[in-house]
């Protein structure tokens, strides 16, 4: 495998800590201890954000923080990490907690054939026999979004009551709508709330911290040749991704590929244009500012496409 490849493969894991990412991640790192040291109390940390926006980042480096935190101080805990079904009905998220919290296989059938005030039972019974102090649900919007205000509402009652009763971290990551889980005064008030939004060039210090993160990536991933950060690569990427981390990876990923069999050395502003036209797919009658390669426009069509009125020479 050549070395182009291997790095286009090390973005689909790479979890880059830095700008708002690592301050989330301290937040979250702070609640962790909290609980961890609680014996009778929990809390929760509603991540609200659209997609590309780096909650999946952040999941993933706070799972990872915790298992290093976990095994340094060598808890006997567990951490529990589960999607939550799409198109739920019924008791389908008591059942899916269930499951994700290891009950036996053979008995997953019969608990899905109780009443839902029992599985709340069960829930309790499971985070007590396996010590479950953290409790990761993802896509929750799945919930907020579909169900009914009365139902959302007795969720997270029940879901209120776990941190009232049990020294456990809820954290719950999904789109704007997951905040719905907020209104609810008790639960509110013994969470925090973490809203994450794709990257922006709107001013000249939001352009530095998009810059930051592509020299981060540029970095880890220890590629020569041209810099990411400069304006003549860093503006067509964001042009083409709009500030979506992933993107960004599928952009990159899409040009280290490219080189992959052209026999090159080193990444050029050639290999980021030839890449896009394998990359590039509008959408029928999509309406653009301009037509063609972006990676061949000049910056100042970038420029006043994204409305940019800062020195971008000077950032």
């Amino acid at each position: 495998m050549s070395s182009f490849i291997e790095k286009s493969k090390m973005l689909e894991t790479l979890v880059v800590s830095q700008g708002s990412i690592a301050h989330d991640l301290k937040l979250l790192e702070a609640e962790l201890i909290k609980t961890l040291s609680s014996t009778k109390k929990g809390y929760g940390v509603v991540i609200s954000g659209d997609s590309g926006s780096g909650k999946t980042t952040l999941l993933n480096k706070f799972i990872e923080k915790s298992e290093q935190y976990v095994a340094s101080n060598k808890l006997d805990v567990s951490i529990v990490y589960m999607e939550t079904p799409s198109n739920p009905v019924g008791k389908d998220l008591f059942e899916a907690m269930i499951e994700a919290a290891g009950s036996p296989g053979s008995d997953t059938d019969a608990l899905s054939r109780l009443k839902e005030r029992k599985q709340q039972l069960e829930i309790m019974k499971l985070i007590h026999s396996k010590n479950i102090r953290v409790w990761i649900f993802d896509e929750f919007q799945q919930i907020t979004e579909k169900w009914r205000e009365k139902k959302v509402r007795q969720t997270a009652d029940f879901l209120k009551s776990l941190t009232n009763n049990l020294p456990i971290l809820l954290v719950f990551a999904g789109t704007d709508k997951v905040k719905t889980l907020l209104e609810n005064e008790q639960f509110n008030s013994r969470s925090s709330l973490i809203e994450k939004v794709q990257m922006h060039v709107d001013n000249a210090e939001n352009y530095n911290l998009y810059l930051d993160y592509l020299t981060t990536l540029q970095a880890h991933l220890n590629i020569g040749g041209v810099d990411w950060d400069t304006p003549e690569i860093a503006l067509p990427i964001f042009y083409d991704s709009r500030g979506d981390m992933r993107r960004i990876s599928d952009i990159l990923q899409t040009t280290l590929t490219y080189l992959d069999g052209t026999g090159a050395k080193k990444l050029t502003k050639k290999s980021f244009s030839a890449a896009w036209k394998q990359r590039h797919n509008p959408k029928l009658n999509q309406s653009l500012p301009f037509k063609g390669n972006t990676f061949e426009q000049p910056i100042q069509k970038i420029i006043d496409a994204l409305d940019i009125n800062y020195d971008v020479n000077k950032v």
